[in-house]
């Protein structure tokens, strides 16, 4: 379902739901503009307060797994007295959680790993000694059922980075074993929360990982702030002494470019190909501490990344006793291809009101966007997200769910004053045609579809189209009550969409 690359270039989109957060579709718009949602905070879904969590509980993974929700996480403590102390902290574990809804999250004794003399505790690995299992369930048709869960994670021997990414698999998600004795993934900082999964578009496996980009971009606010932190007393790092992050702990401010991230793939999940930076066309180079890329689940052609940006110069009071540098908040990029994302600058979600959001490594993003029930009555399935707070905190760390209309992260919006976007040439299939939006009362949405020449198709002109207005993440288009396409499916045809203080998410041709 490409486009074809000529002068009468068609864009086949079938049946698949397509999001309007991006020009990707989009000829003109008039009065339209892109606009990024921010999600509503909810309750806490997890609270970190057992002592094998300690207080810098981080890099969460959540997924659906059949009917169970599964998290992943480090479970770690600021160093004191502790002789445990790897990587800048204290006893580092991975623990795991479960949940039946998504919203409330149950730690099990699963009575793996001993702590302080006790297998009453939700870890499940302990020898990876640094970070924890990005885990997933591997939907690869050709996979293994003793691999059916996998992750590629860093790994500490005697109290030293290993070097590279070691590829993990489990037949459950809870008992875990090395794939390799050797490192299938060398080049990057790798200093982060590094992921992969089964790519269902791409048919191969897809990593994303941490690397320094060494280029400064002149007149950065951000790069900026990083120049003036180094003093003339400090070294350096070059691109060999970046391979080993240990240095970035001793020295966190001695980076003379930015975290970044790569991407590479493998068809076996052993070999992979050289890993290559992401592009950001239109944007400025930023810290990003963490990447939480992932295929959206209604729409897997397009890929959703909610980026921890990390500002160092931005130093908030805090309530710590120890020094603590830079702030931290969550964006939102989408991309097509999986290595040319568009970013938003805005946040999605900001720190906030809560003090303790302010102190650096604090509101980082799962990886994972789950698809949870509304706690309101008689209203559609959400988005949920998880992020960080209290981190370095003196009761614990814990995350909180956020929740976000389905596909609702961008939308093209329009004022009262009204609006019209038109879509490039498209094909599709189906027999009718669903939008997801939202208006005012005063608000409306009409349909028009034209040929590829932009003339309004018989029986399809915005006079015969039936008002939309209310809120809907599926509502079906009709034009004098008739919502049936069939004599169009599989022509080249165009959208047009008049709105009024309207916001459109998506659309999608349904065969029903």
């Amino acid at each position: 379902m490409g486009t074809q690359n000529n002068h009468t270039s068609v864009e086949r989109i079938g049946s698949r739901l397509e999001l309007l957060l991006d020009d990707h579709l989009i000829e003109t718009m008039d009065s339209v503009r892109f606009v990024l949602h921010k999600p509503t905070p909810n309750d806490i879904a997890i609270e970190h307060d057992m002592p094998w969590e300690g207080n810098i509980s981080y890099y969460h993974t959540v997924f659906k797994d059949g009917d169970t929700y599964k998290m992943y996480y480090r479970g770690a403590d600021t160093p004191g007295d502790n002789e445990d102390n790897i990587y800048g902290f204290a006893h580092p574990v991975v623990c795991y959680a479960e949940s039946n809804d998504g919203i409330h999250w149950e730690k099990p004794n699963l009575g793996i790993v001993e702590f302080n003399g006790s297998k009453d505790n939700n870890i499940i690995v302990d020898w990876l000694r640094g970070h924890t299992i990005a885990a997933f369930k591997d939907p690869n048709p050709n996979c293994n059922p003793d691999e059916s869960y996998k992750a590629i994670v860093k790994r500490y021997v005697e109290g030293k980075y290993a070097g590279g990414l070691y590829p993990l698999k489990s037949h459950d998600g809870i008992n875990w074993s090395m794939m390799t004795e050797t490192p299938v993934i060398t080049k990057g900082t790798l200093d982060s929360q590094n992921l992969a999964f089964w790519d269902s578009e791409k048919k191969c496996y897809v990593a994303y990982h941490r690397e320094m980009r060494k280029e400064p971009t002149s007149g950065s606010a951000s790069n900026q702030g990083m120049i003036n932190n180094i003093s003339k007393d400090k070294k350096i790092l070059t691109p060999e002494e970046a391979e080993d992050d240990r240095t970035e702990i001793l020295d966190p401010d001695s980076w003379t470019g930015f975290r970044d991230i790569m991407i590479s793939t493998s068809d076996d999940f052993i070999n992979w190909t050289d890993s290559e930076l992401l592009s950001y066309p239109g944007s400025p180079s930023e810290h990003l501490y963490t990447n939480q890329i992932t295929q959206y689940h209604r729409a897997p052609h397009i890929y959703f990344g909610l980026p921890k940006r990390y500002v160092p110069e931005h130093n908030a009071p805090s309530n710590l006793t120890e020094p603590d540098t830079g702030s931290s908040d969550i964006l939102f990029m989408s991309s097509r291809d999986g290595k040319d994302f568009k970013r938003w600058g805005e946040a999605l979600i900001r720190p906030g009101p809560q003090k303790e959001r302010w102190v650096n490594r604090n509101n980082l993003a799962a990886w994972g966007i789950l698809e949870t029930a509304s706690r309101i009555p008689n209203t559609p399935n959400e988005l949920s997200i998880y992020s960080i707070e209290g981190y370095k905190g003196t009761n614990g760390a814990r995350m909180r769910r956020y929740t976000q209309r389905l596909d609702g992260f961008v939308s093209a919006q329009a004022t009262l004053n009204g609006g019209v976007l038109t879509s490039k040439t498209i094909s599709f299939e189906g027999k009718c045609l669903k939008i997801n939006y939202s208006t005012s009362a005063a608000g409306s949405i009409l349909t028009e579809i034209q040929d590829r020449n932009g003339r309004a198709i018989e029986g399809f002109e915005l006079a015969n189209s039936v008002e939309l207005f209310g809120d809907s993440v599926s509502q079906k288009v009709t034009w004098a009550g008739n919502p049936n396409l069939s004599k169009i499916e599989g022509k080249p045809i165009k959208l047009k969409f008049a709105m009024k203080d309207a916001d459109l998410f998506s659309f999608k041709f349904h065969k029903d």
